[in-house]
């Protein structure tokens, strides 16, 4: 994918690490200078969603850049 996005000039950045997944993307995201971020929907149930929250809303609620999720 990364590879795919280079050929249209999207600049793509792939990256592992290890922490709270929130926490993490927005530190990356500063270091990195993004102007956005982009999330895939996670495939939690309906019940984990309502009781726990989900990771893409959090971020969309906390992030300094605008976040978009795909399904």
């Amino acid at each position: 994918m990364v590879e795919l996005a280079g050929e249209t000039g999207v600049v793509v950045t792939s990256e592992a690490h290890h922490g709270d997944p929130v926490d993490t993307i927005i530190e990356i995201a500063e270091r990195l200078g993004a102007s956005s971020i982009v999330i895939g929907r996670t495939g939690d149930s309906r019940v984990k969603r309502a009781l726990f929250g989900s990771l893409p809303s959090h971020l969309v609620q906390v992030a300094p850049v605008p976040v978009t999720v795909v399904p």
